[in-house]
């Protein structure tokens, strides 16, 4: 008997609905990979294709084509800057996306 959340299954369907195919940006491509591995074999499927990049190579990218000399450094200044601003941002959870987000709107 199921009491609280979603069924693994239904979880698996609408990460497929949401992601297949395309491009998504992890913090941590190889721990996203796993996690989602584990998820999709507990339910006996594959997990979908989609291409995980590194979230900071958006971030340095980004930060390039802007004009950035050296776009390292600006984003590591910037991170701390951020970090600095918001300490509650890197206290985990849905607040890191705060934190991830503010530093896309510095960039962009």
């Amino acid at each position: 008997m199921q009491n609280y959340g979603s069924h693994p299954v239904d979880v698996c369907d609408s990460i497929t609905a949401a992601l297949s195919n395309k491009t998504v940006y992890s913090k941590d491509p190889a721990a996203t990979l796993n996690l989602l591995t584990e998820l999709f074999a507990g339910v006996g499927r594959q997990v979908c294709e989609m291409k995980l990049l590194d979230l900071d190579g958006l971030f340095l990218e980004a930060l390039s084509i802007s004009g950035s000399a050296n776009a390292v450094k600006d984003l590591g200044e910037m991170k701390k800057k951020v970090a600095k601003e918001n300490a509650g941002y890197l206290s985990g959870g849905a607040f890191e996306r705060l934190y991830y987000a503010e530093i896309w709107k510095r960039i962009s």
